[in-house]
């Protein structure tokens, strides 16, 4: 993968990196769960590095992976969710950080409105919605680069889930927006969503709408467990660790069939158009 920069250039920089952390190659090999012989094999430019392996280094170092890839910034991470930063250090050129703060209307908006369009899918429980949630804001964020709902997802063993999913449940249960019901499918009780009222459409865009519309067709009759299964196969799921916060702009490594933006030669790279496939319910 680090082919594309030069494995020579990545090499030096991950050793001015770790000089800079003051780890030494035994710590990173330990970080990387390699031999220290492979490890530096890559400062020296003799070994190729997996899209892990760069996660696990940007997470060592607190950097976006675009900075540990291409450069522009020898600082660290600065990444603001909800009201919690991490700043490690000041950076000497000026980078355009991912700034994620919770707007509780927004994400409330977005939830009922993908409940609303679930209603008639039998295989759309309650377990089905966060799972739609980590698939439309994820393809939003990357055909965009700005957040959509603005929640912080979480790898668990069921799947990805909002860390405001209960809070927004809750409100929108209170509110009366919706209701949660019994139903029997597949011979098990499950919990389904029932909307006692539709999602106020102004606070969302139109190219918003049109994403979730393409994300819940797709997607949104699948069961549960085999969307589980599915997206435990998307990069963001499967280079995180059980139980951290899903770093978004890992979306940009996503490949065919999660990839929503397909980057186009006539216009420099920057052409968006659909690229999931079709899932069969």
């Amino acid at each position: 993968m680090i082919q594309s920069i030069g494995l020579a250039e990545f090499g030096i920089r991950l050793r001015s990196l770790r000089e800079q952390h003051s780890y030494s190659q035994g710590d990173m090999a330990n970080i990387l769960e390699i031999s220290r012989t492979s490890y530096l094999a890559i400062e020296q430019g003799k070994r190729d590095v997996g899209l892990i392996e760069i996660q696990k280094i940007a997470v060592a170092f607190q950097m976006h992976l675009e900075v540990l890839l291409h450069g522009g910034i020898s600082a660290e991470l600065q990444y603001t969710a909800r009201e919690k930063t991490i700043v490690a250090g000041e950076p000497k050129e000026k980078y355009q950080e991912s700034e994620l703060v919770f707007n509780e209307e927004k994400c409330r908006a977005l939830v009922l409105y993908i409940i609303e369009s679930c209603a008639r899918i039998p295989q759309a429980v309650e377990t089905v919605i966060p799972k739609l949630m980590y698939l439309i804001d994820f393809a939003y964020f990357e055909n965009h680069e700005c957040f959509l709902s603005t929640s912080t997802y979480k790898k668990l063993p069921f799947g990805p889930i909002p860390e405001e999913w209960g809070e927004i449940l809750n409100d929108l249960i209170a509110a009366g927006d919706i209701v949660k019901v019994k139903i029997a499918l597949n011979g098990m009780v499950q919990n389904k969503f029932i909307p006692l009222r539709s999602a106020d459409l102004t606070i969302l865009k139109a190219s918003e709408i049109v994403l979730m519309n393409d994300i819940i067709q797709h997607y949104g009759r699948l069961p549960a467990e085999h969307l589980a299964e599915l997206l435990y196969k998307d990069v963001p799921m499967k280079v995180t660790g059980m139980g951290e916060i899903i770093n978004y702009e890992l979306t940009f490594y996503r490949e065919f069939p999660f990839s929503y933006r397909i980057y186009g030669e006539e216009d420099g790279g920057t052409n968006s158009t659909i690229g999931i496939v079709s899932q069969k319910g």
